[in-house]
């Protein structure tokens, strides 16, 4: 979610405070700091259509680079204007209308709407969000609205600062000149810092969801290949029994390849079994991100050894039921 921002995410700190009212977000330069803003999530009333919205500061307009289909970004304005970006899947109006809504707090207001967003944009999840678990820190703007709002009516429980460097003298000076302004700061944190932390718990996810679906698989399908192999070598009074009774060559590896797809489909089930079991150890706020990590960084390389396995496993039967003379079969069948 950090494309949103023209710049590094290294440079991005992200400051909480435990203020939860209307106040105008502080004016002043700070040392270190290139442009700060405060954002949170709303509702909007629009013609009696509840559409979910996120206001940010009207001085973040030029530090933002979402792409649009139709209209313009927003260029700053400090005339106290509201302009509004509709995500791609949002009807409550056109490019270029003016409209009325009521936000969450009731108040009524008036805005711009400056242009429609690509499909798939993103913006910041919720400050609050940004607790080092794996999860979303990025929420979509496909059905909502974007709305650059003038300072004095963003909540300051969540400013995020443009920062020229990375560095611990930024984060003091951050933190004074937001305490001057009578703001209680309960946490700071770099961007790419909270994206480092919520890494390295998406890959002890990728670890342990990988490594029990892979291992429960593989095991299985190179058990079953086992026994296949061990019944065509231990046992080729079998198919000697079978010849003896008409069973033709390509009959008996139609025989092993059913079997081995049989095995395939058992090795499935257990490993959907034990990642059902993953999938009730995970929290509801993450089962979606868990999800998206299966499907992108697990299930290909399951699926990629059950392949290898099977060939694997098929080729040895398969040499032996071609390479193996009928009469030499036969002859084991009568002994």
């Amino acid at each position: 979610c950090e494309e949103f921002l023209a710049v590094d995410s290294s440079r991005v700190l992200i400051t909480y405070t435990d203020i939860n009212h209307r106040t105008a977000v502080p004016t002043g330069n700070i040392e270190g700091v290139t442009a700060y803003g405060a954002y949170h999530e709303d509702c909007y009333d629009v013609n009696g259509k509840s559409i979910e919205a996120v206001s940010a500061s009207s001085g973040l307009c030029d530090f933002v680079k979402l792409s649009v289909v139709e209209g313009e970004l927003p260029k700053q304005k400090d005339d106290g204007t509201y302009l509004l970006m509709l995500g791609y899947d949002v009807d409550a109006a056109c490019v270029g209308d003016e409209i009325e809504w009521k936000d969450y707090f009731g108040e009524n207001h008036r805005g711009f709407v400056c242009g429609k967003l690509s499909p798939g944009s993103r913006w910041l999840n919720v400050a609050d969000n940004f607790d080092g678990q794996i999860g979303e820190t990025g929420i979509s703007l496909d059905q909502r609205i974007l709305c650059f709002a003038p300072n004095a009516d963003i909540i300051d429980s969540a400013f995020f600062f443009i920062t020229e460097q990375n560095d611990v003298n930024v984060k003091q000076r951050v933190q004074s000149f937001l305490e001057s302004n009578g703001n209680h700061v309960i946490k700071l944190g770099y961007l790419s810092d909270i994206f480092a932390v919520a890494d390295v718990e998406n890959r002890g996810i990728v670890r342990m969801v990988r490594e029990s679906v892979w291992l429960v698989t593989i095991v299985t399908v190179i058990l079953m290949a086992c026994i296949q192999t061990v019944v065509i070598l231990n046992f080729r009074r079998i198919i000697g029994i079978w010849y003896a009774n008409g069973v033709s060559r390509r009959q008996a590896i139609g025989v092993f390849v059913s079997a081995l797809l049989l095995s395939t489909l058992f090795a499935l089930a257990i490993g959907g079994i034990v990642l059902l079991c993953i999938y009730r150890r995970v929290d509801i706020e993450n089962i979606k991100s868990v999800r998206e990590v299966v499907r992108t960084r697990v299930l290909g390389r399951v699926l990629s050894s059950i392949v290898l396995m099977d060939m694997l496993g098929f080729l040895l039967p398969l040499y032996t039921l071609m390479t193996g003379k009928p009469a030499e079969l036969l002859s084991e069948y009568r002994k």
